[in-house]
């Protein structure tokens, strides 16, 4: 499973909350590069200490706020350094070209990447956005309910379903600022949104440093139930005593001799007057009798149970 299908985190700043407040949140990418912007560094142990995947994000424009999508990539890969994974966000409608050259351009950093876009251009990109899946690229959504109310996780997933991105490659990006429609989204917003559209776990929050703290509640108690329940452990059965060993075996001795005798009747043949059962209850009451006159095997097998 692709580290984007779990929930994620996206910052530019050094600390977007404490790691205890992180707690629920596999992977964490601070923005280093922002088209023609200087680059920026972070100091990525404190998340990887704490157990996260920790990466680099980038944003490639088509206009003058970049100089073109090879500076976009050399810069955001060189900024990498330590990074487990990566993230490029475009600010435009991706064409087959383009494409072509963001995976030359990031071909040098080996761990996984995703692609952020806008969903409602999903459909229109699909042959762009497959040239990135065939590259092993996961694709993220721009599910910003915080800019236009449509833009919900169903609505999303129904754009990726006819972009011809597989499910297991596709993941929300939630806009957690203050956007166009004049007040942040909750974390229960989202949560129902998520929980309708059956996304699971695959979303991450975009600009984390910005709403209420009342979100990381709200979404760290959806995570949990979207976690499957821990199996329960086992209570072993407890191993049986030498004593009851020696029951068992005994008892298998004088079942033998029984199903001997039995045989014998089905095939009409005579039993002996003094035969095996009578045999097996001596040795199995007092092996010390029959001992001298038995075969080395079943000696051995006496002494082994302990008969």
């Amino acid at each position: 499973m692709s580290i984007f299908q779990q929930p994620g985190l996206h910052t530019d700043t050094s600390n977007p909350g404490d790691v205890i407040k992180l707690a629920s949140f596999d992977w964490i990418v601070q923005q280093t590069q922002n088209g023609r912007n200087p680059v920026k560094t972070w100091d990525l142990r404190t998340f990887k200490n704490a157990g996260k995947k920790v990466g680099v994000w980038g944003v490639s424009y088509a206009d003058s706020k970049t100089i073109s999508i090879e500076d976009d990539c050399a810069r955001l890969v060189g900024s990498a350094g330590g990074a487990d994974l990566m993230v490029m966000n475009i600010e435009y409608r991706l064409t087959v070209e383009q494409a072509k050259r963001l995976v030359v351009g990031l071909a040098p950093f080996k761990g996984p990447k995703a692609l952020i876009c806008v969903i409602g251009d999903l459909v229109a990109q699909k042959d762009a956005l497959k040239i990135l899946l065939n590259d092993g690229w996961n694709i993220i959504g721009e599910m910003y309910l915080c800019d236009q109310e449509n833009l919900t996780a169903e609505q999303s997933e129904f754009q990726a379903f006819h972009a011809g991105i597989p499910i297991d490659r596709y993941s929300h990006a939630l806009g957690m600022y203050l956007g166009l429609r004049g007040r942040f989204i909750t974390g229960a917003e989202h949560a129902a949104s998520l929980s309708a559209a059956k996304a699971g776990k695959r979303f991450s929050l975009w600009m984390v440093e910005q709403g209420p703290d009342s979100n990381w509640a709200e979404l760290t108690a959806y995570i949990k139930t979207q976690s499957p329940a821990p199996a329960p452990v086992p209570t072993p059965t407890p191993l049986p005593t030498l004593e009851e060993l020696n029951t068992i075996a005994k008892r298998a001795i004088v079942l033998a001799a029984m199903e001997y005798e039995a045989g014998l009747a089905a095939l009409g043949l005579p039993i002996p007057k003094n035969g095996r059962i009578p045999h097996a209850k001596r040795i199995c009451v007092d092996p010390a009798k029959q001992y001298p006159t038995i075969q080395p095997s079943v000696k051995n097998l006496l002494e082994s149970i302990g008969a």
